[in-house]
């Protein structure tokens, strides 16, 4: 079995990723060049936000197909986690990843300037296990930094926290939860739009209330340098794609917004405002349009639907 679903037989690189039959010679047997970009695998817990940035992806390129072409998104057949995948840019093996902005990150690749959360990925929360009876009462901040957490090992977060005084076990994603759950670790920092779907195929975890950590976190669609063409195109794309007023609608109907909104308006009495590498929140006009969104949501005390 192939790393990817679909195989050239030849690749060529200008700006984005090229599969062309072979030629056999004859007029019948001549295929139009098609254009693909080769795009992660999710890994399990985060599928729901796999299918959004898919369809932006998507959306982004086909809204630009009239000057570029048409283009097919492929996906690869083995789930890697974050550092996997920026080797895998870093060797234009994948043209496409998500993924938190950063400076050093900025520096190393190619981001294309829109934040795909706008600024709902900046808030965590804190999953611990249900029968931790530690966190059935009130616990100051310095309480919590004097316990365990882990971040995944590859994550901007795992210094963040750390530099803020916390203590931060490092650990692969999947593995993350596993040390929580055996209680190597005695919480897990969550982003609130991802926290919901995690929760649902782990019953043994839930949020301890009423804490919110907050630091500027911007997610982004990041490309190799030498995808100039590629990223210019998909940030034209989404350019029109949020001047349709679609983009906005999309995310209004997203597990990761109409989750996130009552999770952060119920761990709101204890706001942690943490430094981080990135020295402000992202200005940018989807960004109040998501703040907008968010005030006009309606009140519930449903959580986690």
């Amino acid at each position: 079995m192939t790393f990817w679903f679909k195989v050239a037989v030849v690749s060529i690189v200008f700006g984005m990723s090229i599969s062309k039959a072979e030629s056999s010679g004859t007029a019948e047997s001549h295929e139009e060049e098609k254009a693909v970009i080769r795009i992660p695998m999710p890994i399990t817990g985060t599928l729901s936000q796999h299918d959004y940035f898919l369809w932006l992806l998507q959306s982004a390129v086909d809204l630009t197909a009239d000057k570029f072409g048409p283009i097919e998104l492929v996906s690869s057949e083995t789930p890697t986690n974050q550092a996997r995948q920026m080797r895998l840019l870093d060797a234009n093996i994948v043209d496409v990843m998500w993924s938190v902005s950063t400076p050093e990150r900025e520096e190393r690749y190619l981001s294309v300037d829109f934040p795909l959360y706008g600024d709902l990925f900046s808030y965590r929360v804190l999953v611990v296990r249900k029968d931790d009876k530690r966190f059935n009462q009130s616990l100051t901040l310095d309480e919590i930094k004097s316990m365990v957490a882990v971040q995944g090992n590859d994550w901007p977060d795992l210094y963040i926290l750390r530099d803020n005084g916390f203590k931060v076990e490092p650990g692969d994603y999947p593995y993350a939860f596993k040390l929580l759950s055996s209680g190597f670790v005695d919480y897990f920092p969550r982003a609130a739009v991802e926290v919901c779907e995690e929760l649902k195929i782990r019953p043994d975890l839930t949020i301890f209330p009423g804490h919110l950590l907050t630091y500027p976190n911007t997610m982004k669609f990041l490309l190799n340098k030498g995808n100039s063409q590629l990223a210019k195109r998909i940030e034209t794309g989404l350019g029109k794609l949020y001047d349709s007023g679609k983009w906005t609608q999309k995310i209004a109907t997203q597990p990761a917004f109409t989750n996130a909104i009552p999770i952060i308006r119920h761990n709101n009495t204890h706001v942690h405002r943490l430094k981080s590498v990135n020295p402000t929140y992202y200005e940018h006009p989807f960004v109040k349009d998501v703040k907008a969104m968010a005030d006009d949501f309606p009140t519930t005390n449903i959580v986690c639907q």
